[in-house]
């Protein structure tokens, strides 16, 4: 029984650093820890319910289930010591006794030396090979061949309904049905509740035709259990035609194949755990905002969740979207997109064509494959299309280097919910861009009239939007604040609206009265601007302190250093600049590189110093 999260015994287990796991009665995963979700590279919801052989694999001797059932019933722990075969290395296993089940805590032994001459043949409840026997008698066994890999469909069912010994009863019967089938074959017992057979033979079809049948003719057991409805197994097949054909590549496609046909029944019990992991995605992915978020965040984390090398998002032609990402692991780092010279090809264009998710678990074989991805390495890909505004606009990927992976229904899913919310968000910038040009229209169209009424030069208001954004980026601001920048611009001497045309215009020097009221341009400027319904108050700041300066000297409120708003800051630079340069009524213009000394000896009086040596990058 998977224990309570509030325990204190939970927050011990979960924190300890070695491997620890909870199994129930049936020995299927109730909890793994940190560290045991580490080793395994995953979330706790992709084991839970499976049995427990998936994350002790290959244990040896042939004792260890008895082992476990010798834990269950003993008062304290119980210990042994396996081989596992994939590790090449010593476990020590502990198993505590615990209320509807047992924890195992698993460390590695220092000891790396193979056992002699004691690892088991044949399993003992079927009379199949063991995994480590199959993977050792194949390599002498003749090829072509067919591959088989099959996965019971009832086992917790059964052992729920009929106890263990009626689970043992069916696993055997599947096991002397497969036998009398397949006389020629090699069968071995792959895990709890899976099968795998090398059947002699060039053609994979009667293969799967005599699985099929057999797949929908029930044991003893299964017929006593009204309740079930899906067949006693699926299966997938894969053809080995010559010995130089990997195992491994041929594993992957018919565990695939496999993968689809549950799919299709919908029966497995980790389809509610698929369910959860497909639904905790797609709340991560409702926290990612802008493209680029979307495609960086979404492939790290597919990525972590589901054992691929390689992420990766790349545009199709000139369409808009998010800049093209690759994201890779280990080995597999430095490797580009799956592309050819071609603007979309190979799997790509298949894709794009398609209009829909596809995959190829052995991509070196398929006929579109890329030779530059083959040369890469790349074994397997599953890549689906993104659409935004009714356009495709790229395509989104995974792929494994060197090592074949199944790409199972969930992994499109997934990649299929990526796909949906960077479409989504792609949508959502180019509205908000429309959005945005249409105000940035407006307010520019304001700050042109606003410079004719007061005998500005021509495009003023634009050069210095211009020029602002420059020095904005010079000092990194966000593109939230570049746009700020620009708004400010358009509407800094709005204020001047309400500032009369006696003194707006007068040629000559104005009097102290005349000038107190020219200075109040900024204020009254804040008022009406206010007015302006989704300003942010990033603009609302240059309008008001665009005149301060940093010495204090400068009004309205005379605010000196950094209690200035930034932004105000960088547009006072910008503004003072684009005068000096600029012809007047009453002045000639200056030239660059006297105005650009000026702002430098007004450096930490009139102007910010970073600013100031922000601006003079950007103008140099």
């Amino acid at each position: 029984m998977k224990p309570s999260r509030d325990t204190a015994l939970t927050a011990l287990l979960e924190n300890l650093p070695e491997a620890i796991y909870g199994v129930d009665l049936d020995f299927r995963i109730t909890f793994m820890n940190r560290f045991a979700r580490q080793v395994w590279r995953g979330e706790e919801q992709d084991f839970l319910g499976q049995p427990v052989q998936r994350v002790l694999p290959n244990l040896t001797p042939e004792g260890f289930l008895a082992f476990l059932g010798k834990a269950l019933a003993a008062a304290d722990r119980v210990e042994t010591k396996v081989f596992s075969e994939t590790a090449q290395a010593w476990f020590h296993v502990s198993a505590y006794p615990h209320t509807g089940g047992l924890f195992l805590h698993a460390r590695q032994s220092a000891d790396r030396k193979a056992p002699e001459n004691n690892n088991p043949r044949y399993d003992a409840l079927t009379g199949c090979l063991m995994r480590p026997a199959f993977l050792e008698a194949i390599r002498e066994a003749p090829r072509p061949a067919v591959l088989a890999v099959l996965d019971l469909n009832h086992l917790k069912t059964i052992n729920d309904v009929h106890g263990h010994m009626g689970g043992d009863a069916h696993i055997r019967a599947t096991a002397e049905s497969l036998r009398e089938a397949f006389p020629d074959a090699l069968r071995a017992r792959w895990g709890g509740d899976e099968f795998v057979l090398l059947v002699p033979g060039h053609r994979a079809a009667p293969v799967a035709d005599r699985l099929k049948q057999l797949r929908v003719t029930p044991t003893s057991v299964v017929s006593a259990s009204q309740a079930l409805s899906a067949p006693v197994f699926e299966f997938g097949v894969a053809l080995l035609p010559t010995p130089a054909t990997p195992f491994e590549q041929a594993f992957a496609v018919a565990d695939d194949a496999l993968h689809h046909a549950k799919q299709a029944q919908r029966h497995q019990a980790a389809g509610d755990q698929d369910s959860f992991a497909i639904g905790a995605f797609s709340r991560y992915l409702e926290t990612l905002e802008t493209p680029d978020d979307v495609v960086r965040g979404s492939l790290d984390r597919l990525l972590d969740l589901l054992n691929f090398d390689i992420g990766f998002y790349d545009t199709v032609g000139d369409a808009p979207g998010a800049a093209p990402v690759v994201v890779a692991r280990g080995d597999a780092a430095g490797t580009g997109p799956l592309r050819g010279p071609e603007p979309a090809a190979g799997l790509t264009l298949q894709a794009l064509q398609l209009q829909q998710s596809v995959s190829a678990t052995d991509y070196p074989a398929e006929p579109y494959a890329v030779p530059e991805a083959v040369a890469a390495g790349i074994k397997s890909v599953g890549l689906t299309p993104v659409r935004a505004a009714g356009h495709t606009v790229g395509v989104l990927g995974l792929a494994t280097v060197n090592r074949w992976r199944t790409v199972t229904p969930q992994v499109k899913q997934l990649l299929e919910l990526a796909s949906l919310r960077l479409g989504h968000a792609l949508h959502l910038k180019r509205v908000v861009g429309e959005v945005r040009s249409n105000l940035e229209a407006g307010l520019l169209g304001l700050g042109v009239a606003l410079e004719a009424r007061d005998l500005e030069t021509h495009g003023h208001t634009q050069r210095v939007a211009e020029l602002a954004v420059r020095v904005g980026q010079a000092l990194h601001l966000s593109d939230s604040e570049l746009d700020w920048l620009r708004d400010g611009a358009y509407l800094h001497d709005i204020g001047k609206l309400l500032i009369p045309d006696a003194i707006l215009l007068k040629p000559g020097r104005l009097t102290p009265q005349e000038w107190q009221t020219m200075q109040t341009h900024a204020t009254r400027g804040l008022e009406l601007a206010s007015r302006i319904p989704a300003l942010a108050p990033q603009v609302l700041e240059i309008v008001a302190h665009h005149h301060e300066r940093w010495d204090g000297g400068g009004y309205p409120a005379g605010l000196r250093g950094e209690q200035i708003p930034l932004l105000a800051r960088v547009f006072s630079v910008c503004d003072v600049y684009d005068a000096l340069v600029s012809e007047r009524p009453y002045k000639a213009p200056w030239s660059r590189a006297d105005a650009r000394a000026e702002i430098e000896r007004q450096a930490g009086k009139q102007f910010c110093p970073v600013v100031v040596t922000a601006f003079l990058a950007a103008v140099s």
